[in-house]
């Protein structure tokens, strides 16, 4: 199976941080998730996907933060997160779904930029990709396409994108 491209650097390869532990702590404790919200949905799959052998399938699955915008006046931070699962045979995409979701957290007055940005590039990562794993499950099943279903997310900041095997 193969692995999707980042669209977006991962926290690890950005350059070192510019907050401490403390503020990074104070982030996270502070922090409230007051929503997490669906905002562009898309699902493709073509007529070729079902008489495609199976083995000849490449599933892969990715998700990234795109964007993220922090107002410390009045401590909202929001982040956007792109999901994708492709099936593709060859250069050919047979099956594609995305999601976009937003997540906006309060709480955050006078926080550091960088501490909250880290934040939401992991935790909302982590707070988004159930609904999108519960999304592709149920399109999968309208679309009789049999997909294998996504696996758990740990938190491993190294390892953000996984095969399925």
């Amino acid at each position: 199976m193969n692995k999707m491209n980042s669209k977006k650097k991962n926290v690890e390869q950005q350059s070192a941080p510019t907050f401490t532990v403390k503020e990074y702590n104070s982030v996270a404790m502070n922090a409230s998730l007051r929503a997490i919200v669906l905002t562009l949905a898309d699902f493709v799959i073509k007529p070729e996907y079902f008489s495609t052998e199976e083995a000849k399938r490449e599933f892969s699955y990715g998700g990234d933060m795109s964007e993220f915008s922090f107002n410390s006046d009045i401590g909202v931070a929001q982040g956007t997160y792109n999901w994708t699962v492709l099936v593709k045979c060859g250069r050919r995409v047979l099956l594609k779904a995305n999601a976009t979701y937003v997540t906006l957290y309060d709480s955050l007055h006078g926080r550091s930029r960088d501490a909250v940005e880290v934040f939401l590039g992991t935790v909302g990562q982590i707070a988004t990709y159930p609904y999108f794993r519960n999304r592709v499950s149920q399109l999968s099943w309208e679309a009789n396409a049999n997909l294998p279903l996504l696996p758990s997310q740990s938190f491993d900041p190294n390892h953000q994108r996984q095969d399925i095997d």
